[in-house]
């Protein structure tokens, strides 16, 4: 998993906003690209809520579905992918 797909995973799972507007918070240049690969290749289940913004404009937030069993999925690969990690940095 790319540092940014497992960026936008963890603010996900963690109820942070995620949207076009942060996108650069999380070290990312195109949210769109995560959330499709979070989507089609891990099959995890994220919606997309419609803000509207004063000047008759909207932008989408991301926003991850809270079933068990999607949790799980997504817990399982965090913390799969942090072992990797902590493993790859000698246990730091």
């Amino acid at each position: 998993m790319r540092e940014a797909v497992y960026s936008t995973l963890k603010a996900l799972y963690e109820t942070k906003e995620v949207t076009v507007n942060k996108q650069l918070e999380y070290g990312i240049t195109r949210i769109s690209n995560e959330i499709l690969t979070l989507r089609n290749r891990f099959n995890i289940d994220i919606t997309m809520d419609r803000i509207n913004t004063k000047n008759k404009k909207w932008y989408g937030s991301y926003i991850l579905v809270r079933t068990d069993k999607n949790l799980k999925i997504v817990r399982e690969m965090l913390d799969k992918y942090s072992q990797k990690n902590n493993d790859k940095n000698g246990g730091n």
